[in-house]
C-alpha cells in the first residue's frame, strides 16, 4: 500500500526563507512530502479552497496580512 505524500502549505513572502525551508525538508524528511509555497493573502485563500493539507506553516509578519 503506497502512502499518501503529507501535504503542506507554506506561507511565506521572503523567497530566500521559502527556499531554505524547501531545502531543508528535501534533505532531511524521512517521509514523502508535496508543498505549495505561496506569498500572500489572495494565493493563500486560493490554496484553502483548492486543496486539504495536513500542515499549513506561516510567516507570522507579511506585508497588509499576518499569518494568524
Amino acid at each position: 500500500m503506497t502512502k499518501k505524500p503529507l501535504s503542506i502549505l507554506y506561507l511565506e513572502d521572503n523567497p530566500i526563507d521559502a527556499d531554505f525551508l524547501r531545502i531543508y525538508l528535501q534533505n532531511t524528511a524521512n517521509f514523502s512530502f508535496s508543498l505549495k509555497i505561496v506569498s500572500n493573502k489572495k494565493e493563500y485563500l486560493k490554496a484553502l479552497r483548492e486543496e486539504q493539507y495536513h500542515i499549513i506553516l506561516s510567516d507570522y509578519s507579511l506585508p497588509s496580512f499576518n499569518g494568524m
